[in-house]
C-alpha cells in the first residue's frame, strides 16, 4: 500500500481489505465464510472488492487528454483566460518564481468579475487565484484526493510525480471515476451474493 501525502507531510492512511488471495478463487468457492465476508463487506471506510483494482489518481488521469497548464502570478487575468481558451482548459496552476502559488480557474475569474467588474480583466492573475499548498501523487487513492479537496475547499488538485508537477485533476472528473469504480464494486458484490444463494439452494 502506498503512502498518501500532502506537501511537507504525510497524509491520512486508510484501511485495506484483509482478504488473503493466496489461495485463489477456486478455494474461495469452497469456503463460504470467506465469500460471506466479502458480501457483508470488510470494515473499511470505502467499499472495495478483490476483483476490482484500487482506484488511484494515476488511473484516473490515464483516461484524460490535455496537458498541464501553468501561468506566472504576475500575468493579467486576461492572459490566463486566453491561455485557457487556446488550450480548451478549465484551470491552470499559478506559479510564483517557479513555486506553486495556487490555482486559477474560470470559476474563480467569474467570481472575481462579479465583485470587481471588468477591471478584473487587467488585474494580476493572483487576485483570482485560489491558494493551494497541497499535492497528491499518482499512487494516492482517489478517495484520499477527494478528502484533501474537501479539507482545502478545492475544485482542482495538483498532481506530482517524483517532485515534479505533472497534472491538474478536477473534482468533477474524479467524482465521475469514483462513482464508476463503486458501481463495479457493487456489481461484483452482487455476483458474490448470487453465488452464496446458489450454494444454499443446492446444499441439500
Amino acid at each position: 500500500m502506498s503512502h498518501r501525502r500532502a506537501v511537507r507531510g504525510n497524509g491520512h492512511s486508510f484501511g485495506v481489505s484483509n482478504f488473503d488471495d493466496q489461495s485463489g478463487y477456486g478455494k474461495l468457492m469452497t469456503e463460504p465464510k470467506v465469500l460471506g465476508s466479502r458480501v457483508t463487506g470488510a470494515h473499511s471506510e470505502y467499499p472495495m472488492h478483490q476483483r476490482v483494482p484500487r482506484l488511484t489518481v494515476g488511473s484516473v488521469l490515464k483516461g484524460q487528454q490535455g496537458g498541464l497548464h501553468t501561468i506566472d502570478s504576475g500575468f493579467r487575468s486576461l492572459d490566463a483566460l486566453r491561455l485557457l481558451a487556446d488550450k480548451n482548459g478549465e484551470a491552470a496552476l499559478v506559479l510564483d518564481a517557479g513555486r506553486l502559488m495556487g490555482i486559477f480557474s474560470l470559476q474563480n475569474f467569474a467570481r472575481t468579475t462579479a465583485l470587481a467588474g471588468m477591471s478584473a480583466m487587467t488585474a494580476p492573475v493572483s487576485d483570482a487565484t485560489t491558494p493551494c499548498n497541497c499535492l497528491v501523487s499518482l499512487d494516492d487513492s482517489a478517495q484520499t484526493c477527494l478528502q484533501l479537496m474537501d479539507e482545502h475547499h478545492l475544485e482542482f488538485m495538483p498532481v506530482q510525480e517524483t517532485g515534479r508537477l505533472v497534472a491538474l485533476l478536477s473534482r468533477a472528473d474524479l467524482l465521475s471515476e469514483v462513482v464508476s469504480n463503486y458501481e463495479k464494486i457493487f456489481r461484483e458484490s452482487a455476483l458474490d451474493q448470487q453465488i452464496l444463494f446458489l450454494r444454499g439452494t443446492y446444499s441439500c
